[in-house]
């Protein structure tokens, strides 16, 4: 994933590993490999600690989340309001990614101010 979003690869504590087997996964690998990509938005100096996956996941106290998270394609019975949520969620992670959590770059990228993508990135954190 570092390599495809050309970054180097982090360092991984070792509890991490313990942490995300702990965990259900609904929506199965394509979950993980979102939350995967969550944490690197999150991680501090190259290194992805637990506190990385559980920012804005719903992961923490509880072993699972309440709800899967939703696919970033229309998933069947989601409403529009919902796809558009959840695309607009990826897109601003792959950016953050892409820009190495540059926000100002991201920003410009998507074609917005970098205000409205503070909004929505606390957003996404506080909805987790």
């Amino acid at each position: 994933m570092a390599k495809h979003y050309n970054r180097p690869a982090p360092e991984i504590e070792v509890n991490v590993a313990d942490f995300l087997m702990e965990q259900r996964w609904p929506g199965n690998v394509r979950q993980l490999r979102h939350m995967v990509e969550r944490a690197m938005v999150f991680a501090d100096d190259g290194r992805l600690k637990v506190e990385d996956f559980q920012r804005g996941s719903g992961f923490g106290a509880r072993k699972a989340p309440a709800q899967p998270a939703p696919a970033p394609a229309a998933t069947a019975g989601a409403t529009l309001k919902d796809s558009l949520d959840a695309l607009e969620i990826k897109l601003i992670n792959d950016a953050i990614i892409r820009f190495k959590g540059n926000k100002k770059k991201a920003a410009e990228h998507l074609g917005v101010s970098r205000s409205y993508l503070y909004k929505k990135l606390e957003a996404m954190d506080e909805a987790g």
